[in-house]
């Protein structure tokens, strides 16, 4: 996981998109990209959400220059998808079921508290609401994004 690039940390890995469809991640090849760690539970998510779902469509306006991908804390795999199709932007997502989910949750340290016993051994860096800018080489950008910034903020982000 660690010293790679997002192609090759995401490589093998369908992202689902809002509607259920799967894309190669390829496609966040020279975007902007977050990764978003979130949960339908969380009480502080729901507003961060709203707020990146407008900024997303404000961004994406005219060109698409940033993509967001979920990374679920939900209980369950019906949770999160309900999550993303009633709050979330177009966006996508990391499979429920792929251990991928869990292994992005490891390496940059982001989850829910509640998650904390699954893993004892990894410095808690975040937790939800997370949003964490990540450069093409998969190393951290800024771990505690700010998005209050707006759209014109966004454009100075560096691409993956």
């Amino acid at each position: 996981f660690f010293g790679c690039s997002m192609s090759q940390l995401l490589a093998g890995t369908d992202l689902l998109t809002k509607d259920g469809g799967k894309v190669d991640p390829t496609v966040l090849s020279g975007k902007r990209v977050l990764l978003f760690f979130a949960s339908v539970w969380c009480p502080d998510c729901r507003p961060v959400t709203q707020q990146l779902a407008q900024l997303y469509a404000e961004v994406n306006k005219e060109n698409k220059e940033l993509e967001v991908v979920f990374v679920s804390s939900d209980n369950t795999e019906a949770a999160a998808r309900a999550y993303m199709l009633d709050k979330h932007g177009d966006w996508l997502m990391i499979p429920y079921d792929s251990p991928l989910r869990q292994g992005l949750k490891q390496k940059y340290g982001v989850f829910a508290g509640k998650e904390q016993s699954t893993f004892p051994d990894v410095d808690h860096k975040g937790g939800i609401p997370g949003l964490v800018l990540i450069g093409a080489d998969g190393t951290v950008l800024n771990l505690n994004t700010d998005i209050s910034g707006g759209p014109a903020a966004v454009l100075q982000w560096p691409s993956a």
